[in-house]
């Protein structure tokens, strides 16, 4: 019996979804605002649009894939979704630049609906291209109160070029006190690999001088200070004090340091 009610209600969803009618277009319609009020999260009453277009049920299961086929899957319930999407209009770092093009497919009943499109997109962080790539999203829309909501969300997202983004680094112990780290940074449609050398002299009381391929750093107090004090200039000038718990946080700090304009954040895994 339950077998044949849901043959019965796919064949009437499909029928209706194959007639279309006022539904169908109320749905795209609602697809394009959800699209228009994503590309301006920063004007004034944008992000309020856009949440007031989802119920409260709303789900989105994002698949991500980066360069050199990296994949991350993300599922964010209504309270992630709007702290995400919240963060492009108080924070001033980030840009997106979201384009609509085609619906592919779409459908409704009554109380059901989903349409299926493309979009491309550029986010900038702090005024520089961060990343570009296309979207494949299917939104399903459930009729509540005479009005449609969006329920859930499945999206792939595939980064085409990469500027700026979390940096993935190998580190292997060398000797007792050095290591040697390779760290991958995102250059457009693939990513480069750069060497580093790390060597730590302790000299008291917790002290130690690290050295990343030349350059000398303090690191004193779980502190490490941002400069490098071979350089005469740059050891005159006070540098930013960082916490580093670890040898391996110590490295991270400076690797993101010298890297900032490409790696929003570093993570080390060793070999």
């Amino acid at each position: 019996m339950k077998k044949l009610f849901t043959s019965v209600f796919a064949l009437f969803f499909l029928s209706h979804a194959i007639a279309g009618g006022k539904d169908e277009h109320d749905i795209i319609k609602v697809t394009k605002d959800f699209n228009d009020h994503t590309t301006i999260l920063k004007k004034a009453g944008e992000l309020e649009k856009l949440f007031a277009l989802l119920d409260t049920s709303f789900m989105e299961e994002k698949v991500v894939m980066n360069l050199g086929n990296e994949a991350s899957i993300n599922t964010l319930n209504m309270r992630e979704f709007t702290d995400y999407y919240s963060r492009f209009r108080n924070g001033t770092d980030y840009k997106v630049d979201y384009h609509f093009k085609k619906v592919v497919r779409s459908g409704a009943s009554p109380f059901f609906g989903y349409v299926m499109f493309t979009a491309d997109y550029k986010v900038f962080i702090k005024d520089s291209l961060a990343y570009e790539g296309d979207q494949v999203q299917t939104l399903y829309f459930t009729k509540k109160a005479g009005k449609w909501k969006i329920f859930k969300s499945t999206l792939i997202d595939t980064r085409s070029k990469v500027y700026i983004s979390n940096c993935p680094c190998a580190m292997r112990k060398i000797e007792n006190e050095r290591f040697e780290v390779k760290l991958r940074i995102p250059f457009g449609e693939e990513r480069q690999e750069y060497l580093y050398t790390f060597a730590f002299e302790e000299f008291g009381g917790g002290k130690y001088y690290v050295y990343m391929n030349g350059d000398k750093y303090l690191w004193e107090g779980q502190k490490i200070e941002m400069k490098n004090i071979n350089n005469e200039f740059t050891r005159k000038k006070s540098g930013k004090l960082v916490v580093a718990k670890t040898k391996i946080e110590a490295m991270k700090e400076i690797l993101q340091f010298y890297n900032t304009s490409a790696c929003t954040s570093i993570n080390i895994f060793e070999k």
